[in-house]
């Protein structure tokens, strides 16, 4: 919880059946978590082009689908109503795609994400430039 804003995280299964029961179901299970939170994500192992797909059925019923697997990693950015946000990690750990939400999504038809003015997408380089955290650096090697 966040500012008494509940999040709903849904880890999406290992594979994506081609059939519409699976979309169904995980719609479902966004729809149902959408009556208590405030922002639903989903985590996908499905690469690209399966994202790619699911976008559409997620459209207004995901608010943010964060994707791995097979593709490059890409800063964020929305389908093409506005509604959800994609990003995926860059490989090799090289550099984090940020998400920086300044609004939380409204539940009102008219509502979307608009770049720069509700939600930005800086990407940070992992380079010697960025400090090496304490507590971290400190903890043994396995």
């Amino acid at each position: 919880m966040i500012d008494n804003k509940r999040i709903g995280v849904i880890l999406l299964p290992a594979e994506l059946d081609e059939s519409e029961t699976d979309k169904n179901e995980l719609i479902r299970i966004a729809d149902s978590l959408r009556e208590t939170c405030d922002l639903i994500i989903g985590v996908s192992p499905w690469g690209t082009p399966s994202e790619r797909e699911f976008l559409t059925a997620a459209s207004g019923h995901f608010d943010v689908l964060l994707g791995s697997g097979s593709g490059g990693g890409m800063r964020g950015n929305m389908d093409s109503k506005g509604t959800i946000l994609w990003a995926r990690g860059y490989a090799k750990g090289k550099a984090l795609a940020v998400i920086e939400l300044m609004e939380w999504p409204r539940r009102t038809p008219d509502w979307e994400w608009r770049e720069n003015d509700n939600v930005r997408f800086p990407v940070v380089n992992l380079d010697e430039s960025v400090a090496p955290d304490p507590v971290i650096a400190s903890m043994p090697a396995p």
